[in-house]
């Protein structure tokens, strides 16, 4: 299956698997030929809750009749990515309603 493909499906399959909250923060990017699955995350905190659930979180991935093979996953700090300000936004407008408008100024 060609990467782009097999990334928008994992995308569709995302936040069924791992919940609205954390689909909210994460942002899944690439998977790689060897089974790797680059996901971004929000914040450090999050990234390291996620990197304690990753056992739990592959499990619920391959119950999903994906087709794609993820073995591991490489949690990355979005910043570090280059695609903080998007998630950060929807974290502000989740957790702290009116902080996306304070920040701004």
């Amino acid at each position: 299956m060609p990467q782009k493909r097999r990334l928008m499906t994992l995308s569709d399959e995302w936040a069924p698997v791992v919940g609205a909250q954390i689909a909210a923060v994460t942002a899944a990017r690439m998977v790689t030929r060897d089974g790797t699955l680059f996901v971004d995350v929000a914040t450090d905190a999050w990234l390291q809750e996620l990197s304690r659930m990753e056992p739990r979180l592959l499990r619920a991935l391959r119950q999903r009749s994906t087709g794609i093979s993820v073995q591991r996953i490489r949690w990355r700090l979005a910043s570090v990515a280059g695609r903080l300000e998007p998630l950060l936004e929807l974290v502000r407008e989740d957790h702290a309603p009116g902080l996306a408008e304070d920040t701004q100024a």
